[in-house]
């Protein structure tokens, strides 16, 4: 392949062209002499090193490569002639741009409402997936605007964050195991606890991370480990009375199907948490990522906290919104 660079200009000068293979017309209507077309298309031909016209025929015709810049080279206009919009779109503040991404759980419980609300605030939205580790990787190496996760970053240059919501994490054990030994608080449980598997989040997550530091906390003397990285298998471990488990209430509810066979205990203490935070780099974001929390507080009061209340209503004590 040739070090050729095709520009724009070029392009569209042989997109008239090719309409009917006229270069008398084409020049017409590009405002350019038939002499000026011609030496556009030669010189689009010289630098491919193939022609685009078939000159031997009358009328000339496309060649099979001319052919397959013509099918193509449509929508490649199309598509810079509209980048150039909304970059004028975006100077003067009009709906600019948006690369989201979202940890699971926003994902899960936000997504939906979340991103129906900004489609009618942005230009082109995107919106990417995964855990925390991953959605805030793709900040720090710029493949995002603005990251909805449970890392603060706080360590990270450059970052601009909004606190959003704080959830509890809840000692969850199988429910009719927990009525057979009625504990009064979580330290009841601990030979239960040391004498039943323990099933846990994988280590790529950062619920991992977070549900330790709480492990750590409760001192067993014995313990034994499974890693489920399904929220809805991992909680439905729980609900067979095979294990035990330390869970968010947002991961609770992504599992909806086996609350009614599971029961929770706080650790009645408020390091047992875990926060979530929009972050940000550029400032030019800064009206957009405001936008965003007002959006998200609204979804958090008119449709997550009434549906985890309908759901397991003890689990709505356990959750609330940042007060900024």
């Amino acid at each position: 392949m040739r070090n050729f660079s095709l520009e724009l200009g070029q392009m569209k000068v042989f997109m008239e062209v090719a309409k009917d293979c006229n270069m008398t017309r084409a020049a017409s209507v590009l405002g350019l002499t038939q002499p000026a077309v011609s030496s556009i298309i030669k010189r689009i031909e010289t630098g491919l090193g193939m022609a685009l016209f078939d000159r031997d025929v009358r009328p000339m015709k496309l060649t099979l490569e001319g052919t397959v810049l013509y099918n193509r080279g449509g929508s490649v206009i199309e598509m810079m002639d509209s980048i150039v919009a909304d970059m004028y779109r975006t100077a003067k503040g009009k709906n600019p741009d948006l690369r989201l991404g979202c940890s699971e759980a926003i994902m899960s419980n936000f997504g939906a409402s979340l991103i129906t609300s900004l489609n009618r605030h942005v230009g082109h939205l995107t919106v990417l997936g995964g855990s925390t580790p991953q959605v805030v990787g793709r900040l720090k190496s710029n493949e995002i605007n603005i990251a909805l996760s449970s890392d603060l970053l706080e360590r990270e240059q450059g970052v601009r964050s909004i606190p959003l919501f704080r959830e509890d994490f809840l000692l969850t054990v199988n429910r009719d195991i927990c009525k057979k030994l009625n504990p009064r608080n979580w330290v009841d449980l601990r030979h239960y606890l040391e004498t039943t598997p323990y099933v846990r989040t994988g280590m790529d997550t950062m619920d991992y991370f977070q549900t330790e530091r709480v492990l750590r906390s409760m001192e067993l003397r014995r313990l034994t480990t499974m890693e489920v990285d399904s929220c809805i298998a991992h909680l439905g471990v729980v609900a067979k009375g095979a294990a035990w488990s330390i869970i968010p209430v947002l991961a609770a509810i992504v599992a909806s199907k086996h609350l009614g066979n599971v029961s929770f205990l706080d650790f009645g203490n408020r390091s047992a948490t875990r926060s979530f935070f929009l972050t940000y780099r550029e400032s030019t974001f800064k009206p957009l990522a405001q936008l965003i929390s007002d959006e998200m507080k609204v979804i958090f009061e008119q449709e997550v906290s009434p549906e985890i209340r309908e759901l397991k209503p003890e689990l709505g004590q356990h959750i609330y919104w940042i007060q900024q």
